[in-house]
């Protein structure tokens, strides 16, 4: 008998909007007879406690997130501890969606033919203590403009209709009063000293905060993670070079270094700020990061997979290498 497929949704994620594509993702699992069972989230239990609770079972044979980046984050988190040769999918319903842009999907119905086709890869996922991340982790206005973000959710106060632009907006108001400092990165044991240091951003993929090509060479398939260090970089030049991140070009200007390793540590001076990953406030640097390559079996779109899962084999992940 075929095992199910567990889908761990965020109705709230993307203001509401993950709610009603669930709806049609449910719609089109039922008409291709897929077998599948869904579990919800509350503002009680986010995905890592509700996915971690059902993963536990053992009763299924993949686990995806319908939800936006940070959805997705807490439930492979509980993925890897409790079932990590079960592979991954992600159905983009969030604001930002990051993720779901740098594994290829346009949209959440690409998605979800990923997953019924079963066509999956190897992929490397970041790790900061005992938290993994898919996308990015960063530290300095980035992980400030993070925790601003998270703290407007938890307030009720979220803008819905500016769900998309809320980082951009909390970047310019935090602009103003951020003060850039002198930053130590290690990455492999090689020591770099910057000044005047915005952000640190180690990227797994091309994108982040809804859009942005932060780290356009970025690949979760290469056993390293990009960091983007802006530095050097007065206030008023800092915001004329902004635009530039969502093309990529802003690796281009003389304010930026991109460095590539599998380890990575960040510590600023005479400062302290939040480390944020995947959009979540994990506490204060110094940011001390890994990358596990090949960690994690994710859904990908076809033409891209390694191999494709076979419905006739009732736990097929734990025959693969």
């Amino acid at each position: 008998m075929q095992r199910p497929l567990l889908f761990v949704v965020n109705p709230r994620a993307g203001s509401g909007r993950a709610e009603r594509i669930w709806k049609a993702v449910e719609g089109r699992l039922r008409a291709s007879q897929t077998a599948y069972e869904a579990v919800f989230t509350t503002p009680e239990a986010d995905g890592y406690d509700t996915a971690l609770r059902v993963l536990r079972t053992g009763r299924y044979r993949a686990v995806v997130a319908v939800g936006g980046d940070g959805t997705a984050n807490e439930v492979v988190n509980a993925l890897l501890r409790t079932a990590p040769s079960l592979p991954f999918g992600v159905i983009p319903a969030g604001s930002g969606n990051d993720l779901a842009h740098g594994i290829g999907f346009s949209s959440w119905e690409a998605a979800l033919e990923a997953v019924l086709q079963g066509t999956v890869r190897r992929a490397d996922v970041g790790r900061l203590g005992e938290r993994y991340f898919l996308n990015a982790a960063g530290v300095g206005i980035d992980g400030v403009v993070a925790d601003a973000a998270n703290r407007l959710k938890g307030s009720g106060r979220w803008p819905t209709s500016l769900s998309k632009f809320v980082y951009v907006l909390l970047l310019l108001a935090k602009w103003v009063r951020f003060r850039p400092r002198s930053a130590r990165i290690v990455v492999d044991d090689r020591v770099y000293l910057f000044h005047r240091v915005w952000l640190v951003v180690a990227s797994n993929h091309p994108f982040f905060a809804g859009g942005m090509r932060i780290c356009p060479g970025a690949s979760p398939e290469d056993g390293l993670v990009d960091v983007c260090v802006v530095h050097r970089v007065g206030r008023l030049p800092f915001l004329l070079i902004f635009p530039l991140v969502y093309t990529g070009l802003h690796t281009r200007t003389p304010y930026v270094t991109v460095l590539r390793g599998r380890n990575v540590r960040v510590r600023f001076r005479l400062a302290s700020f939040p480390v944020q990953a995947d959009g979540e406030i994990l506490g204060e640097e110094p940011l001390r990061l890994t990358v596990e390559p090949r960690r994690l079996w994710i859904f990908v779109p076809r033409g891209r997979e390694e191999l494709r899962i076979s419905e006739e084999v009732p736990e097929p992940m734990a025959m693969l290498p």
